[in-house]
């Protein structure tokens, strides 16, 4: 679903990583609309949000000899989408 709040747009919907399933909601820009070349209108939605992975199962690790993870436990994900108007 979208939806408005005070400070932004969300994007709210279910992740699921490994058969474990999250509802994760991603602020997001909204960009347009502009006129393509051919005469169609479009519209860009930029969302970027960080997991845990370890929530979703993903529990492999191993310590480096000075004490840190190879692994970190966040998760970046980006969406840039793209819509065309018919």
């Amino acid at each position: 679903r979208v939806e408005q709040t005070e400070t932004c747009l969300m994007i709210t919907g279910i992740l699921t990583i490994k058969g474990i399933a999250k509802e994760v909601s991603f602020p997001f820009e909204l960009n347009g609309p502009v006129a393509d070349p051919w005469g169609k209108e479009r519209i860009g939605v930029q969302a970027t949000l960080t997991i845990n992975r370890q929530e979703y199962g993903l529990n492999y690790s191993q310590l480096l000899e000075g004490g840190g993870l190879i692994i970190g436990n966040d998760v970046n994900i980006e969406l840039n989408l793209e819509a065309v108007k018919k």
